[in-house]
């Protein structure tokens, strides 16, 4: 009876290894194929993803740039008012003691009043150049403005 047994339980399981095996070799095919079909479409998503991540590193790149123009423009900004409120206050001066030293000028004779009236003009024409300068040759053309004052200045005596 243990032999019958023995031979029963031998058989049933190499039935059901055979039968085991020949569903396998069925499904072996399309499980293949379903897992390709899942592989792809995970391709495809991430795909999908990694393009909507570089819009919006493209989003964010746009507006990063549109900041810095903006930031770039206000320092633009605040550089030329900075240099008209040094252009104002230089000239201010000047422009204070310019009649003075006119009136000075015609109180002069001979060759002083040449040359001064000379050097005024040369100084007149600084004014205009300065008024008229870029950021790059303000801060030139300022210390010879400030240098033909002051020769006028001594030379009239005030």
């Amino acid at each position: 009876m243990s032999r019958k047994l023995v031979l029963g339980v031998v058989l049933l399981a190499g039935f059901g290894l055979v039968a085991g095996c020949e569903e396998a070799k069925k499904t072996s095919p399309q499980s293949g194929k379903e897992t390709g079909d899942k592989i792809k479409d995970l391709g495809d998503k991430a795909k999908a993803v990694a393009e909507k991540a570089g819009e919006k590193v493209k989003d964010v790149g746009e507006k990063a740039s549109e900041k810095a123009k903006d930031v770039g423009e206000k320092a633009k900004d605040a550089a030329e008012k900075a240099m008209k409120e040094g252009k104002e206050a230089a000239l201010k001066t000047i422009n204070d003691t310019l009649p003075k030293l006119e009136d000075k000028i015609k109180s002069l004779s001979g060759d002083k009043l040449k040359e001064a009236t000379s050097k005024l003009e040369g100084l007149k024409k600084l004014i205009e150049d300065f008024k008229n300068s870029d950021a790059a040759s303000w801060e030139t053309t300022k210390e010879k403005l400030m240098k033909a004052y002051d020769e006028l200045k001594k030379l009239v005596g005030a």
